[in-house]
């Protein structure tokens, strides 16, 4: 470790001690900076920043970073890193041929970003028609997604479907559209896949969206919430477990800043900071230190107040106020996910993400991750991720096929946040 990096942490380690123990402002006074909670926007300069954004998914991770560059790293049997090859690559990689991007989100074994004029560009797996080009054919470098009416603000790749929120609030979809419990449905009041965008229904305000494996949910201009897809866990937060083709309203949420879709449950930050969880709870992971699922929202009481929010598939990770993270439920066989440095199969209480801090001439001790930004978790035997304000990404969990970007692959999962091979 050179002595600049050793003096980094150690001033992240101070911060992280300073802000745990004195009563000083917190790094963030609410999650209301970004409203939209989406880092896209309407039209963007070039030489304009973005947020940086991390988003895992399947086996492959990817990142926006503050220059617009997407970066993704790990598996790449279907072209999901878009380097224009199908070859693994354990270090970050950079997107060929997209134009800086505002937004990035990888799904099962396909990514998409939305570009700075509002195309949306996906790439990697096409089976169902997911890339939105019209076709079914798999593409290792990102194409253009056809027919959507207005610019895109944002997009959500979930398990072989795609959604975006447009600049006029509408929200479309493409992809697999089966419904049920194996597949999301397209929203737009039929069980039917489409190679090319269609309407949701009902929806003219969104600001942002969200999806995973079995369902999307958009969060509307007012703060409430609509979910669409399969609902055997009561994902929806409708209070029933019917699976829906069309967006239901979440019941009683109507100030949301964030929202997150996992597996078989969702999670919202309110305004004010307070996280709130519905779904499933087989790990814990709505965070309310029971293993009780919920058909509504209910508050993560565990959970301190947070800006920023990612259901993973058993997982739940929150970005605190404070500037650290909270993590709980499904960990993976052998830990790691919660990266705690813990080899537990999970937790119903939140543990914290720790980095272990070595400066010689002082013995290693162990700090909090500090300084989060935004946050990323993703699935069963999961990765989990966060960017931070000083420029860097970790991430933990597992990294079988390179997809925690150190450069090498583990066989055994990643116990606590590691540094990835590049800036954001």
């Amino acid at each position: 470790m050179d002595c600049s990096r050793r003096w980094r942490l150690l001033a992240a380690a101070c911060a992280a001690l300073t802000a745990s123990c004195s009563s000083a402002p917190t790094a963030r006074t609410g999650p209301t900076a970004d409203p939209s909670g989406s880092t896209a926007t309407a039209e963007r300069s070039p030489g304009s920043l973005v947020r940086p954004k991390l988003s895992t998914a399947g086996d492959h991770t990817c990142g926006l970073r503050r220059d617009g560059q997407v970066l993704c790293w790990g598996a790449n049997g279907e072209g999901e890193l878009g380097d224009g090859t199908t070859n693994d690559s354990a270090s970050p990689v950079a997107v060929a041929q997209l134009p800086r991007a505002v937004d990035v989100s990888a799904g099962g074994i396909h990514t998409c970003a939305v570009d700075g004029a509002g195309t949306v560009w996906c790439w990697g797996s096409n089976t169902t028609g997911e890339l939105g080009d019209g076709t079914t054919s798999a593409s290792d470098v990102p194409v253009a997604v056809v027919g959507l009416p207005a610019r895109a603000t944002g997009v959500a790749a979930a398990e072989g479907a795609t959604c975006a929120a447009l600049a006029d609030g509408t929200v479309w979809c493409w992809g697999d559209g089966a419904g049920g419990p194996v597949n999301p449905s397209l929203g737009n009041g039929t069980n039917g896949s489409s190679t090319v965008p269609v309407q949701a229904l009902g929806i003219g305000d969104a600001v942002a969206i969200a999806g995973s494996w079995y369902h999307f949910c958009a969060r509307r201009a007012t703060g409430a919430v609509a979910c669409w897809g399969g609902n055997g866990a009561g994902e929806l937060g409708d209070g029933t477990t019917i699976d829906r083709d069309a967006p239901v309203a979440v019941v009683g949420l109507a100030d949301a800043v964030d929202v997150s879709a996992g597996l078989n449950h969702t999670c919202a930050v309110r305004r004010g900071g307070e996280v709130v969880c519905w779904g499933n709870n087989q790990f814990g992971q709505l965070g309310d230190g029971t293993q009780v699922g919920s058909t509504v929202p209910e508050a993560a009481s565990l959970l301190p107040p947070a800006f920023a929010i990612a259901a993973g598939n058993e997982d739940t990770c929150a970005a605190l106020l404070d500037g650290t993270t909270r993590c709980v439920g499904w960990a993976g066989a052998n830990g790691g996910q919660l990266g705690n440095g813990s080899a537990q199969s999970f937790s119903t209480a939140p543990v914290t993400p720790t980095l272990t801090v070595d400066v010689p001439p002082f013995p290693p001790f162990d700090v909090p991750l500090f300084g989060v930004d935004s946050i990323a978790t993703n699935g069963y035997e999961g990765t989990s991720c966060a960017a931070t304000l000083f420029g860097e990404a970790f991430c933990w969990g597992d990294d079988a096929e390179g997809e925690v970007g150190t450069g090498s692959t583990q066989p055994a999962p990643v116990l606590r946040p590691t540094r990835v091979n590049a800036s954001f």
